[in-house]
């Protein structure tokens, strides 16, 4: 991956779709020392010593880091917080930077790393925060969601028609496969297609 500075977090969550509270505490934080500017910011399903569970990976671009010290970056990651179905401990997160840095629990750090490893080596990943979202709300194009990503149709055999509307439910989460971003769409009834994945899955059980 070509992600310039990568900074891992774990909050010891078993779920990696129940993280995207997690991602917008962790926006405000990077905003709050001036590291929010086109970030990129992705979760990730780790196996550490310690089990299976999600962690975040945050992707910073040179000139932010160039700007910012990862000291203060990686302490104020770390802070405890809690969001509306988790307390995420008295310790706080798992940081782990890439470029030197770690703050709380060993365990924890081990899963923020691992989330650093599998988007920097292509793994796998799933994207929540990314240049050009903002602009994949309501109702789309083809055309414009292949402008972030490629468009994959699940369990089509030929390529959507470019001008072929996606209504998006704001909610488009890229993801990554075999090294390369790509983003999953299926068709519905009327002719058009929503992306693959929903704001509300239907999942068996939770870490809640």
């Amino acid at each position: 991956m070509s992600a310039t500075h990568l900074v891992g977090v774990d909050v010891g969550i078993g779920d990696e779709l129940d993280l995207e509270p997690v991602v917008d505490v962790i926006a405000t934080r990077l905003d709050e020392v001036g590291a929010g500017h086109g970030v990129r910011i992705t979760t990730h399903a780790v196996t550490t010593t310690t089990g299976t569970r999600g962690a975040v990976t945050v992707s910073l671009q040179q000139a932010v880091t160039s700007q910012v010290q990862m000291s203060e970056l990686v302490r104020a990651l770390a802070q405890p917080f809690a969001t509306a179905d988790h307390l995420h401990g008295a310790r706080g997160p798992g940081v782990w930077s890439e470029r030197g840095g770690t703050a709380g629990p060993e365990a924890l750090v081990e899963g923020a790393r691992a989330a650093c490893r599998a988007l920097r080596e292509g793994l796998q990943g799933r994207s929540v925060r990314y240049a050009g979202r903002s602009q994949l709300v309501g109702e789309v194009t083809i055309a414009q969601l292949s402008l972030v990503a490629p468009v994959v149709v699940i369990g089509g055999v030929e390529p959507p028609c470019p001008s072929a509307v996606v209504v998006t439910r704001d909610f488009v989460r890229p993801r990554l496969v075999m090294g390369d971003w790509v983003i999953h769409v299926q068709a519905a009834a009327d002719g058009s297609y929503v992306p693959f994945e929903t704001p509300t899955p239907t999942r068996c059980c939770q870490d809640k």
